[in-house]
């Protein structure tokens, strides 16, 4: 992982060809960019929604880890976020679980699990 490479900017249409096309597939357009690079730069993510413009994640390093996120926001372009952290601590772990949420961002609708969950809800 290298801190310095430049980061793909969010309004950039084409993607660079070492992107696997994994990515195509499984992560909604609107968040898919800021997942590629967290994962570029080491950040485990484990969930991300376009339309509410939200990516969890694991991290080890809280200091580390913040500083690269909060890094590849700005170099983004991001400059309206919140990241929210919870740490867990038991007999067999001890990590953070990181919420990246995106304000003023405009997702879509959303026709995956998400819009079902809220079907429920209601």
């Amino acid at each position: 992982m290298n801190i310095e490479e430049p980061v793909q900017k969010v309004e950039q249409d084409k993607q660079p060809l070492y992107y696997s096309d994994w990515y195509e597939h499984a992560i909604e357009p609107e968040v898919r960019t800021l997942v590629r690079n967290l994962r570029d730069r080491g950040i485990n993510t484990t969930c991300s929604c376009g339309h509410e413009m939200f990516v969890q994640g694991d991290i080890d390093d809280i200091q580390y880890d913040e500083w690269i996120i909060t890094t590849t926001l700005l170099d983004m372009g991001y400059d309206d976020f919140e990241i929210n952290y919870t740490r867990t601590i038991g007999p067999a772990a001890n990590y953070f679980r990181f919420e990246i949420r995106i304000k003023g961002a405009q997702g879509r609708e959303c026709k995956g699990v998400h819009e079902v969950q809220d079907q429920e809800a209601t």
